[in-house]
């Protein structure tokens, strides 16, 4: 059956009980009249779908009604994303209709699976009403923890429930892979962000976990279910024009090596001529501002986190050694640096050198696996960056301060030396001011413009002059 017929078939029907409650809920609906149905949604284009979804459909053949129970429901205001980033965010389940809802993720282009459950007409009878009680006022909201407690993990347990235990007894066998590996084989496809996960996340990620924590993801319900045999019959609706979720998350390490080497040795090179021109200046502060704010947003965001939410996966990570705080520096001194302040370069030198010196730490850390953290992916990128970042304002580099003059040459040096000895004139040995005058001849480079001129000037100042050779 096409995804348009199958949408049209759960709206043709004309609910008795649309306005009220359901008939199983009311008591006349007969066990053997019962189907469910798991249905399975596929990741979407934004960080909050990358991971599925799933929901239950309870039918009534006989009065022709169904339902569609909703574990992600929640509300979009302003509050949402900081209490979604404090780990304090409420889900609640809703109900929908067939309709409305597969019409919505058709158009979102997201794949549409349903798989009608092998139940006898008491589980059947027992999950509709089991779902019916979940959406009552006082029962429907929960706090959403994303591994833990969410939509998937919601259909899991009330299915385990009517099934008797079947899928926790399944779930005691190991998982194929950590909570890391799960993550990053969702997010791999957006770099950035999962990048971003990779660094957020502890070592908690890398700790072994079993089937049953697996079904965190609404695609592992579905794939357990029907390993147990536990669906009738099973029909894609629609295939997403999507590429698969690959079966194991890419490294992406030697890259981020590459990218780190290549990060950090542009600034280095950069570094080296800060002093001999504006424009090297300004590509020099504006790619400190950059990766300041990039870096530092990721680190100091990080730490918010681990001080401040309920997000326990981000507790005690490594990474703070990499980015952090400090990094955020690099922002508004990058900018003073572009426009020429030697504050700004000396300020910003030593958080630089602290940063390379704890990822030359986090390094050493994860060469002895001092910690379980998978973090030598993000050590391979920050620590190169870091490190160039460092020696990009070592003192003492960054070329000979120069100006170039009218005629394409360099202006050679006009010093004043106060020698006021009261109110009296100092004289000039005349024969010394020769002998000064060819040693200034004899140490200028070659083709370089010559003070040769020594004069007293009538404040009592001696001024060696810019001649024209």
């Amino acid at each position: 059956m096409s995804l348009a017929l199958a949408v049209c078939a759960a709206g043709a029907s004309a609910p008795a009980f649309a306005a009220g409650e359901p008939p199983w809920a009311q008591g006349v609906s007969r066990a053997e009249d019962l189907e469910i149905e798991l249905v399975t949604f596929g990741p979407g284009s934004d960080v909050m779908s990358y991971f599925g979804h799933d929901a239950l459909v309870v039918r009534d053949k006989r009065f022709r009604t169904s339902r569609l129970y909703n574990f992600g429901m929640f509300s979009f205001s302003r509050e949402t994303l900081g209490n979604y980033l404090k780990g304090r965010l409420d889900f609640w389940v809703g109900v929908r209709s067939l309709m409305g809802t597969y019409a919505r993720y058709l158009s979102t282009n997201r794949s549409i699976t349903v798989q009608r459950l092998k139940l006898t007409p008491k589980q059947a009878m027992q999950l509709a009403v089991g779902l019916e009680t979940a959406v009552l006022p006082h029962n429907r909201t929960y706090r959403y923890h994303h591994y833990r407690d969410n939509c998937s993990t919601r259909v899991r347990d009330h299915l385990d429930r009517v099934l008797g235990g079947q899928l926790s007894e399944a779930g005691k066998a190991p998982g194929r892979m950590d909570l890391r590996g799960h993550t990053r084989r969702h997010s791999a496809k957006q770099p950035v962000v999962d990048f971003a996960l990779r660094f957020w996340m502890n070592a908690s990620m890398e700790a072994p976990i079993t089937v049953w924590q697996e079904m965190f993801l609404p695609g592992e319900v579905q794939r357990v279910v029907e390993e147990l045999g536990l669906s009738a019959h099973t029909q894609r609706l629609f295939e997403a024009d999507r590429p698969p979720i690959p079966e194991e998350a890419p490294s992406h390490g030697p890259w981020l090596l590459l990218l780190g080497l290549a990060w950090g040795g542009l600034v280095w090179g950069l570094g080296t001529r800060r002093n001999t021109g504006r424009a090297w200046r300004l590509a020099l502060g504006g790619l400190h501002s950059a990766t300041g704010l990039f870096f530092g947003f990721l680190g100091t965001l990080g730490a918010l986190m681990w001080g401040f939410t309920e997000w326990a996966v981000t507790y005690d990570n490594a990474n703070q050694l990499l980015a952090n705080p400090v990094t955020l520096l690099a922002f508004p001194l990058g900018i003073a640096v572009a426009f020429g302040s030697q504050r700004a370069q000396r300020w910003l030198y030593p958080c630089w050198r602290l940063l390379a010196f704890t990822s030359a730490l986090a390094g050493i850390a994860c060469l002895l696996s001092v910690t379980d953290q998978a973090n030598a992916a993000v050590i391979a990128l920050l620590l190169p960056i870091n490190a160039g970042f460092a020696l990009s304002l070592r003192p003492g580099t960054g070329g000979a301060a120069r100006e170039d003059s009218a005629d394409g040459g360099v202006e050679g040096v006009h010093v004043v030396l106060p020698l006021d000895v009261g109110d009296a004139p100092v004289p000039i040995d005349e024969d010394l001011e020769r002998e000064g005058a060819q040693g200034l001849a004899a140490a200028a480079p070659q083709g370089a413009p010559v003070a040769d001129v020594v004069q007293e000037d009538r404040e009592g100042q001696i001024e060696l002059g810019d001649e024209s050779t």
